[in-house]
């Protein structure tokens, strides 16, 4: 039952199209994807179970560990060739290793309280190598024949966005693709890039993709149901922000009279609060992904900031007064930033001579105007 849920988890149906056939071996946040995301923790749990259970029944904890790395490994493999969003990651391989050696830990600790043979010894040492080292070398030749990787020159070393950009330029836009331009910021933050295909921008120096549009923006005609194009939308969502979509609610509406095609969002709600995560992605009725834009992929928790003491009423009446004449109609909470800093706000609308809305602040009923931004 842990192998079934293992392989239903991490091979989901095949997309085609989707993404470009890349593993990432040494991307940059490493460690933090193991250890500092909730992906990351969830990944080191599924692998408990297979290391503590097959050494257990088989007696053989060393083998068994060698063998869940190696079904890591191939998990992650196969994915990259399926292209289906979730794409090869060094980082869940080795979290998901991990998982597995902690089981097995667990398992060795439990046959030796209750007394009975662990199996450890020089021929599980032996024959573990064996199938690791042979695992490995099986599935390093099937990894460079079938997928580009990314190493640490790809990134850690790529000291010049003009490095960076042409990496994830091919991962966007696929290969042969031309770029044009790289430019950073200002603030020094982000780097925007022109190519052949369309433009981009990422964070500098996370290379966290931050927007993208299409050079050719006309809406192709299709027939896909808005089932399918969610999957469209999840799978590169999955590709490209895996961890901020983890627990956010997707969303697909209609896009704007200029560009006949869906779009797909990502919003995260806590303790009944709007949190600042955007994530949009513009879908055509062929499943082609046309835009996509991603803002604060994380922002502060809620328990994290002053406390709501203003009531939605009294935040109603806040609002009205300011206004003379105007009818609050609704309220909601939600998290912006107001002077740099984050605030949980109530967003209050206002009809009268005409519809607008109001900011006020849930801590200490100020009506205050935001930063601009998402």
């Amino acid at each position: 039952m842990s192998l079934l849920a293992e392989l239903v988890v991490t091979l989901p149906s095949f997309t085609p199209g989707s993404a470009q056939r890349v593993c990432n071996v040494a991307g940059p946040g490493l460690l933090h994807a193991i250890f500092a995301t909730a992906p990351g923790f969830l990944n080191i749990v599924m692998y408990v179970p297979l290391g503590l259970f097959g050494a257990l029944a088989f007696r053989r904890p060393l083998v068994n560990f060698a063998a869940c790395v190696n079904l890591a490994a191939a998990t992650e493999i196969f994915q990259g060739i399926m292209a289906n969003g979730r794409g090869c990651d060094a980082s869940t391989m080795a979290a998901n290793s991990l998982g597995a050696l902690i089981g097995a830990g667990i398992a060795i600790g439990w046959l030796k309280f209750s007394g009975s043979r662990t199996g450890l010894g020089r021929r599980d040492l032996v024959r573990g190598s064996f199938v690791l080292v042979a695992g490995m070398v099986f599935l390093s030749i099937v990894l460079a024949s079938t997928l580009h990787v990314l190493t640490g020159d790809d990134f850690v070393n790529k000291r010049k966005p003009s490095d960076l950009a042409p990496v994830l330029a091919g991962r966007l836009f696929g290969q042969g693709v031309q770029i044009k331009g790289v430019s950073l910021a200002k603030d020094g933050h982000s780097v925007t890039s022109a190519t052949d295909r369309g433009t981009f921008t990422f964070s500098w120096p996370t290379s966290q993709l931050l927007s993208f549009e299409s050079a050719d923006m006309h809406a192709e005609p299709g027939d896909l149901a808005d089932g399918e194009l969610a999957k469209r939308g999840s799978s590169f969502a999955q590709q490209w922000w895996p961890y901020a979509i983890k627990d956010a609610t997707p969303t697909l509406r209609p896009g704007s009279p200029e560009i006949p095609a869906r779009v797909f969002n990502y919003r995260r709600i806590r303790g009944g609060v709007l949190m600042p995560l955007r994530i949009d992605i513009t879908i055509d009725a062929s499943g082609r992904v046309l835009s996509a834009a991603a803002s604060d992929f994380l922002g502060p928790e809620p328990d994290g900031l002053p406390p709501a003491t203003v009531s939605m009423d009294e935040a109603k009446h806040g609002a009205e007064g300011a206004n003379p004449g105007a009818k609050a109609t609704n309220a909601f909470l939600l998290i912006k930033k107001v002077n740099d800093q984050w605030r949980t706000l109530w967003a209050v609308n206002l009809s009268g001579s005409k519809t607008f809305g109001v900011f006020v602040d849930a801590a200490s009923g100020e009506i205050v105007t935001p930063d601009k931004g998402p």
